[in-house]
């Protein structure tokens, strides 16, 4: 279960000193209710167990660690979460956590590029200037 080490290792709900607050981009649903995020050193929501907001989290959050392109249709990992290499093995597990999680992301996006694809770009705009991202392989069905 890769994502159990998401509750030990926390780096992505935390800024680093000397690097700007990442502001958090939501869509209109989840700005009406938050209307801003921002972490300046920690996220507001993390807690000793993980994300306090659980499946209510905003939907850049519970992406993470993908980032997509909505131009190339191409998706990626932020290098700086440890779990790159079990993530990118176990996509091609069946039933495995990872995939789950890459096919829940995927089925939102793919409603996202005809919803709001200004939101696409304007996401992965921010993953590219804040994260290194990695190309991420992902199968074919």
């Amino acid at each position: 279960m890769p994502f159990d080490h998401c509750k030990v290792c926390r780096k992505c709900c935390h800024v680093n000193p000397g690097y700007p607050a990442l502001e958090i981009p939501l869509l209109p649903p989840e700005r009406k209710r938050w209307h801003r995020l921002v972490i300046e050193s920690q996220c507001q929501f993390l807690a000793h167990a993980g994300c306090k907001l659980g499946q209510e989290k905003p939907f850049a959050c519970e992406q993470y660690p993908l980032s997509f392109d909505p131009v190339e249709d191409r998706y990626y990992f932020d290098a700086d979460c440890p779990l790159y290499e079990q993530y990118q093995h176990d996509l091609r597990v069946d039933g495995s956590e990872a995939q789950r999680h890459f096919l829940r992301v995927d089925k939102r996006l793919q409603q996202l590029k005809k919803k709001n694809p200004d939101f696409l770009k304007h996401n992965f705009e921010l993953d590219a200037d804040y994260f290194e991202l990695l190309e991420l392989e992902v199968p074919h069905a």
